[in-house]
């Protein structure tokens, strides 16, 4: 979303803004990040929903109807929805086994050893774990 004036919305997709490569060209090659990118394509389409204002409810007005890329053929390749798609059970099995130290390969043996049709990857552990540390230290530093 846009703005969000109370009688007017604009939404973009997340696809929406320019791509941004994330390595810098000051930097010597073997220094540099590796795989930092961004899944940004600078998609036009657009929405925007207004207050009808002879009626009660909402105007969908679709501003630009197009993508410049190919559709995703299964949801399970953008890893908002891998991460979004696990339980609340399921995410409380990941901070309880990183508590007792399991490895992330581990943690993931286990959650498909559970849920057989979970999608989630590596990746994934390692961003939850990380979400997780964030969530608990609060804004903080881990040496505050």
């Amino acid at each position: 979303m846009r703005d969000s004036k109370p009688q007017r919305k604009v939404f973009k997709y997340s696809k929406g803004e320019k791509y941004r490569d994330n390595k810098d060209p000051g930097i010597y090659e073997t220094k540099r990040r590796k795989n930092t990118s961004t899944i940004k394509t600078d998609c036009p389409f657009k929405v925007v929903i207004k207050k009808c204002s002879s009626q009660p409810g909402w105007e969908v007005e679709v501003i630009k109807n197009n993508h410049n890329y190919e559709a995703v053929l299964a949801l399970s390749a953008l890893p908002k929805y891998r991460i979004s798609a696990m339980t609340a059970d399921e995410k409380a099995k990941v901070r309880q086994m990183n508590i007792e130290n399991h490895r992330p390969s581990k943690i993931l043996i286990s959650l498909r050893y559970s849920n057989p049709d979970l999608e989630i990857i590596p990746r994934d552990i390692y961003n939850l774990l990380a979400s997780l540390r964030a969530e608990e230290l609060a804004g903080k530093t881990p040496i505050e």
